[in-house]
Order: C-alpha cells, then sequence, then structure tokens
C-alpha cells in the first residue's frame, strides 16, 4: 500500500512538473531552445544516462540536440547510440520501450546496439499533422530495466504535448512571417485583403496567373563609376521610393531589388483577373513619373537617368524560398524570365516599355502601344510578338 501511495504522489508530482514545463517552453520563441529545454527536463524527470532529440530527412537521421552522447575526437562522427531504434520510432509513430536492447528480440541482429552498449532505452515520436517529424531519445547503458511501462506512457504523453507547441509555434511564426512579407512588399489594400480572407500564401508552392514587371535603370553601371557613393546611393534610393510607390499603388507586389532594378508581381499572392491591366498602368505610370523624378535629380546632381520596363503575363511558380535565417516570396519560371529579356530588349527598340502580346491582350491600353513585331527570346523556340509604349517622356 505504501509502494502504490509513493508510485500515485510520483505520478502526480510529474504531471504537476509537465504542466510547468509546457508552461515554460511557451514563453520560448525559438524552436531550437524548446527542444533543449525538452530534452534536459524529459532526462532529469527519467534520471536518464543520455539524451537525444532526432530528425530525419530522407534516410538522413540527424541530432538536433544532445545530451552526455559520446562522440570521438573526430566531431563529424555519429552519436554512439542505435539510429536502428531511433528510425523503429520514426518508421513506426509508436513509442518504443527495452528493459535491454542486448538481450531484446527485436534489436538482438542489431551490431551497434552491441557495438554502443545500449541497455535501457525509451524513445518515443514527436509529431506534426499527423506525421512523425522527430524522436525524443533517452537511455542508459549501464543498468537493465531502468525505464517502465508507466515512464513510456509518460514520455509519449509529453512528447505529444510538445508536438502541439512546436507545431503552434511554427505556425505562429509562419503567420508573422507572412505579416511582415505583406507590410514590406505589397500595398496596404493588397495586405488587408490577404488578411481578411485568410488567404494562405503555400511556402512550398502553388501554380498562379501572374503579371511580371521588370524594371532597371540604363547604364547604370557607367554611372556608378564616375560619381561618388553617397550621391549614388541616394539616387537609387529615390528611384525606387517613385517606383514602388507606383507598384504598390496600383495593387502590385514588390517582389525583390535587383541592383540598379526591381521585379513586382501582380496576380500573385491574390489572384486577380486584371492583373495584366494593373500590370501595364504602373508601367505607363512609371514611365511617365520618371520626367518628374529626373527633374529633381538633374537639380541635384545634375544628370538624368534612363529607365527599362518590360512586362510579360503567363502561369508562374509563386512560393517562398531561402534558409531558416532569410526568406522570400518569389516567382519562378518563364514569365519572370521573359519580363526580364523584354526589359533587356528596351535598349535594342528606343523604348522605355515593352510589353509581349499576353500582357496587351488582357489589358484597354492597344492604343497607346505600337507593334515592334516578331523577335527572338532567349530560351524560346519560337518569336514572339512584343509592342512597345508610343508616348514618350511624358
Amino acid at each position: 500500500m505504501q509502494n502504490e501511495h509513493k508510485t500515485t504522489e510520483i505520478h502526480n508530482l510529474r504531471y504537476e512538473i509537465l504542466k510547468k514545463i509546457i508552461e515554460e517552453i511557451h514563453r520560448t520563441s525559438e524552436i531550437s531552445r524548446m527542444l533543449e529545454l525538452t530534452l534536459t527536463n524529459a532526462m532529469s524527470l527519467m534520471n536518464a544516462e543520455r539524451g537525444c532529440i532526432m530528425s530525419i530527412k530522407g534516410d538522413v537521421i540527424k541530432d538536433e540536440v544532445c545530451i552526455n552522447m559520446d562522440r570521438s575526437e573526430d566531431e563529424t562522427r555519429d552519436i554512439a547510440i542505435s539510429k536502428s531504434i531511433v528510425k523503429k520510432v520514426f518508421t513506426s509513430g509508436e513509442p518504443l520501450l527495452t528493459h535491454n536492447a542486448m538481450l531484446d528480440q527485436r534489436f538482438t541482429n542489431i551490431s551497434s546496439i552491441i557495438k554502443n552498449g545500449v541497455r535501457s532505452v525509451i524513445a518515443v515520436p514527436i509529431k506534426a499533422s499527423g506525421e512523425t517529424t522527430g524522436v525524443i531519445y533517452i537511455d542508459n547503458r549501464l543498468q537493465n530495466g531502468v525505464f517502465c511501462e508507466e515512464d513510456l506512457q509518460f514520455m509519449a504523453l509529453y512528447a505529444m504535448e510538445i508536438s502541439r507547441v512546436i507545431e503552434k509555434t511554427k505556425i505562429e511564426q509562419e503567420k508573422n512571417y507572412i505579416h511582415k512579407i505583406l507590410m514590406e512588399t505589397v500595398s496596404s489594400e493588397v495586405a488587408e485583403q490577404i488578411l481578411k480572407n485568410g488567404l494562405k500564401i503555400d511556402c512550398n508552392g502553388e501554380r498562379k496567373e501572374a503579371a511580371v514587371i521588370f524594371a532597371d535603370i540604363r547604364e547604370f553601371t557607367a554611372l556608378s563609376e564616375s560619381m561618388n557613393p553617397h550621391d549614388l546611393m541616394a539616387i537609387l534610393n529615390a528611384f525606387f521610393e517613385k517606383m514602388t510607390d507606383i507598384v504598390m499603388k496600383s495593387r502590385g507586389c514588390l517582389l525583390k531589388f535587383l541592383g540598379d532594378g526591381f521585379m513586382a508581381s501582380f496576380g500573385a499572392p491574390v489572384s486577380s483577373k486584371f492583373a495584366s491591366e494593373h500590370a501595364v498602368m504602373a508601367g505607363i505610370n512609371m514611365v511617365a513619373s520618371l520626367s518628374e523624378l529626373n527633374e529633381d535629380i538633374k537639380a541635384k546632381y545634375g544628370i538624368t537617368i534612363k529607365m527599362g520596363i518590360g512586362i510579360h503575363f503567363g502561369t508562374v511558380t509563386a512560393g517562398v524560398i531561402g534558409g531558416s535565417k532569410r526568406k522570400e516570396y518569389t516567382l519562378i519560371g518563364d514569365v519572370p524570365n521573359t519580363a526580364s529579356r523584354l526589359e533587356a530588349l528596351t535598349k535594342n527598340h528606343d523604348a522605355q516599355l515593352i510589353v509581349s502580346e499576353a500582357v496587351l491582350r488582357g489589358t484597354n491600353f492597344e492604343s497607346v502601344f505600337r507593334e515592334i513585331g516578331k523577335v527572338s527570346i532567349r530560351g524560346k523556340k519560337e518569336k514572339m510578338k512584343i509592342y512597345k509604349l508610343a508616348i514618350k517622356n511624358m
């Protein structure tokens, strides 16, 4: 009776501690710190000798955080645990307990268990949206039967609670990231539409019908060699301020700066039946505003700048690319590539703005464009019909 009472006390204490651990982890915003706290507390509660949290990509198992895991002097070598046990949990998605792995019939043919002296082990899955994304592994190489079935049940619950916290944190981080990107790259009207309607940007990529603008300052390299850096940056920032403001007011999305130019989209991330119309209107307004901008630049720096703009429309792949430190929403495929090449053609055809036939047929601006004809575009087998803005220096 006394043993049962003691067991109940330990049980209740563990679950009280679990609540406090979850609260502490909730207050942490970094996933790596969450995993560190998760493992530290798990080992303390279970009196484990060693511990590790693993993730897997394909067939490659990676240790995210480890405590008291022996490594050789060669730091590139794997930690001394049986990856077979970890893989079994990844594959099955079920918690695993063994009192002596070296004698366990499930693992008797696995040499790494004998080599590493693995005895008492608990390994439980960390899941996200029903899929196993990680494994919490704790062991003791010195004693058999250190962990019991109740320990396994507790660790399974612990991992489940941790999974919820981590998944919630990742969702919040993604929302915050998307909100930050929206505030920096699209007009407030478009941002509000996205947030109000709960539009989800598919970070893994999606197909969109979009118009893409490439805009570039002409002969900027030569200009940069003849001007002092402060004046050069002031001119560049004035250009970007004016032109990107036009893009955003035209319901466009600023995708990226490209040295002395930039790329913008219409129809992504927010789908629009008028993507081409808005893109062409933005392009025309950019050409018109260049004269006004040049008046200020000439008055301050004694020079004027020229600009080329290319616009193309079609199906793009839209999504978020980058690493863990920095990401950006972007479009890839033929459309942005062709828009860039149309911008380059403005130099050869005495044009400030060139659009493709695919763009122009989706607008009511035919009267202000003049057909150049069919031209060869690098990367395309067939020639493309293109048009240039017939009005210059408005």
